[in-house]
């Protein structure tokens, strides 16, 4: 296992991206996580990073905290393969994956899927404003 700086390894870099990844889903503050887990937002920040590596047992209250299983943290990580660290999300991405993951209906869901599924295929770019976001018969 390669060892940066801070003697942070590429695994729990990795653990710390997918759990800031949820955290972000479910629309959840470090320092709401930490009350969760018994532990300062700081050593949330330090988890995020892959600063530190988390315990077995802080592991387990960190996943119940997120609602996810250990294997879906877990599953697929490779410490020797620094491109296999989950990406970081602009702002847009994150805002779209927390609404998201707060609508309860599954057909609602599912029409949401279609529609986002439909304006990425479609080839006519929008005129945008000086936000880069579209107006006009995209709106």
């Amino acid at each position: 296992m390669t060892r940066t700086r801070f003697g942070d390894t590429e695994v729990e870099r990795q653990i710390g991206a997918r759990i800031r990844r949820r955290r972000l889903q479910i629309g959840i503050s470090q320092e709401a996580l930490g009350g969760e887990v018994g532990v300062s937002f700081q050593q949330i920040q330090k988890y995020e990073r892959g600063i530190d590596r988390i315990s077995a047992s802080r592991l387990l209250r960190v996943v119940q905290a997120l609602g996810v299983t250990p294997a879906w943290l877990l599953d697929g990580l490779d410490a020797d393969d620094a491109a296999a660290t989950e990406p970081e999300f602009d702002r847009a991405t994150r805002d779209l994956l927390r609404a998201f993951g707060q609508i309860e209906d599954p057909a609602v869901k599912k029409s949401v899927l279609t529609i986002v599924h439909a304006l990425a295929q479609t080839t006519d770019t929008p005129d945008k404003d000086e936000d880069g976001l579209p107006h006009g018969r995209w709106c």
